[in-house]
């Protein structure tokens, strides 16, 4: 069975905290950001691409949130 998690703001303290913890105890992470994915692709650069995936999301609008779980869906 794969774990999967979902990091809403994954480019945040707390958030890149969370996504590199939850990657280290063998979950594929879905994580989003808004505008500033730096931070992230530190992260992505640090892991091993099957085990991050990055979504830009305004978690605001629900098409973009639905897409999102959709894309996750579909993976």
């Amino acid at each position: 069975m794969n774990k999967v998690a979902l990091v809403l703001g994954g480019n945040g303290g707390i958030g890149s905290s969370a996504v590199k913890r939850l990657a280290e105890d063998g979950f594929q992470v879905c994580a989003t950001y808004f505008k500033h994915k730096d931070k992230l692709k530190e992260i992505e650069t640090e892991l091993s691409s099957n085990e991050i995936s990055v979504f830009q999301c305004d978690l605001t609008n629900e098409d973009e949130v639905n897409k999102i779980i959709s894309n996750i869906d579909s993976t």
